[in-house]
């Protein structure tokens, strides 16, 4: 309207944007993820280990298709997502923006239960028959159809229930993924890569209390020098 002439000045000019609040990612420990994936059953077990290992967010582990995985070469490439728009249904969106498309590398071990994803699911295939719906996808209905987001989320919150664990969504997986790396010590910008964070700042936001931690055990840590020498 400025630009147009329709009116002298832009009254949000005068207007104070509200402060974001940054909260606290909530995840997991690497015993509590432990047992998440060891008692989650059939495909939702599956939903829950590629959310775990990848950090890769709900719509697009059920978006993830078989060509999308490179076995040969031990990674996966993130294209696309899955998201439900109202009147329309399922669409498969391309990731909002270019961090969102990225290869994840993975270790020989995830690739290995990934073959054998892939042999089960080619069991179900051969038992639906002419009903199985060939459309590529990594976790499917027992028609070959792609997932439900949400029927991922309610199985989550149910088995995390069984075993009273902290109250965290399904998105807490992804968390659960870059909070150990980061623990572990790897660099905040290979976990913005794997996660597909804009920049690293939205990474170190999200992820300040991981630092915080780090920062406590480098105190620590430097303590430890200054008592030996």
């Amino acid at each position: 309207a400025v630009r147009r002439n329709f009116i002298g000045r832009n009254p949000f000019d005068s207007v104070d944007p509200p402060k974001a609040e940054m909260k606290e990612a909530k995840s997991f420990t690497a015993d509590q993820l432990r047992i998440l994936l060891r008692e989650a059953a059939g495909v939702f077990k599956q939903a829950f280990f590629i959310a775990s290992v990848t950090g890769m967010r709900r719509g697009e582990v059920v978006g993830l298709k078989w060509e999308d995985i490179n076995f040969e070469k031990n990674y996966l490439s993130v294209k696309g997502s899955i998201v439900f728009v109202p009147r329309e249904g399922y669409l498969i969106k391309a990731p909002k923006t270019a961090s969102g498309v990225r290869p994840i590398d993975l270790s020989g071990s995830v690739i290995k239960q990934l073959k054998e994803f892939k042999a089960a699911q080619a069991v179900n295939q051969l038992a639906a028959g002419s009903y199985w719906k060939n459309e590529g996808w990594v976790l499917t209905n027992p028609d070959g159809s792609h997932l439900n987001p949400n029927s991922i989320t309610k199985a989550f919150k149910a088995l995390r229930e069984r075993f009273n664990m902290p109250d965290a969504p399904l998105h807490g997986l992804r968390h659960t993924h870059a909070t150990l790396l980061l623990e572990e010590g790897i660099e905040r910008e290979v976990v913005q890569k794997r996660l597909g964070h804009t920049s690293i700042v939205v990474t170190s936001d999200i992820y300040s209390h991981v630092t915080r931690r780090l920062q406590r055990k480098a105190a620590d840590a430097f303590e430890k020098i200054l008592i030996n020498e």
